[in-house]
């Protein structure tokens, strides 16, 4: 697989992390209980079958995957904001927002974050995908970087 496919799988994956962030969310709303009820019941059936079983068992590793990826997702973006705040740098914190404002909080269009930042719209775009470029650093680690060769 080539350097920039890799990449741009990466940017690709991010994105579809964020864009998916509040279904994820959304998801994991009543997971603890949810998983304490799926738990219940296998025990309460005692797995008549063994297919009842597995979906049982499958739905709770799904809901348990979700909430771990919806905790990494929240403690990265935190940590991203975090660091623009502790380095003073008006940039990546507006950065931050247009994040913030596209796929967690408001679900914002680009022309909408202008509006809202006060910013030109090639801005929003250019913080959004320089954004997207350093969020895939955290969520993938150095995979998420683009190397030069």
């Amino acid at each position: 697989m080539s350097k920039q496919l890799k990449y741009d799988k990466r940017y690709h994956n991010t994105k579809l992390l964020l864009r998916n962030y509040g279904d994820f969310k959304k998801h994991c709303e009543g997971c603890s209980e949810s998983l304490k009820e799926i738990d219940r019941t296998i025990e309460a059936w005692e797995a008549e079958t063994d297919t009842f079983e597995n979906y049982l068992r499958s739905a709770k590793r799904t809901k348990e995957r979700t909430q771990v990826i919806v905790d990494l997702i929240d403690r990265f973006l935190k940590s991203y904001k975090q660091d623009a705040v502790k380095r003073k740098d008006n940039n990546k914190l507006l950065r931050y927002k247009v994040i913030d404002l596209i796929y967690i909080s408001d679900d914002l269009t680009y022309e909408k974050v202008s509006e809202k930042l006060e910013v030109d719209v090639s801005t929003v775009s250019r913080y959004h995908n320089k954004a997207i470029n350093e969020l895939a650093v955290l969520f993938f680690g150095v995979e998420g970087l683009k190397l030069e060769a």
